[in-house]
């Protein structure tokens, strides 16, 4: 089991602070403020963060022009360099 020590974990509905979140793959296996008994299994691979469930902006437009297209009908709101590598409209 892999764990985070939080230093807010926000659940969607509610904060908890200072607590461990443990887990393995994609499922949640421990929520608490004590951090689990100790196994040799458990690594702690991150501590003091902030820990929200994903957030998935659903409307943006960002990175989002067109070959082509007049610069007044684009759909980009990052206007830094409409090709860049790390955005990702997607």
């Amino acid at each position: 089991m892999k764990l985070i020590k939080s230093i807010t974990l926000f659940d969607g509905t509610r904060e908890k602070r200072n607590c461990y979140i443990g887990f393995e793959g994609d499922r949640i296996l421990y929520v608490g403020e004590e951090k689990p008994k100790p196994d040799y299994s458990c690594g702690l691979i991150a501590q003091d963060v902030f820990v929200t469930p994903a957030i998935i902006d659903a409307h943006s437009h960002i990175g989002m022009v067109r070959s082509e297209e007049p610069a007044c009908e684009d759909e980009a709101n990052e206007h830094s360099n409409a090709i860049l590598p790390l955005i990702n409209s997607l």
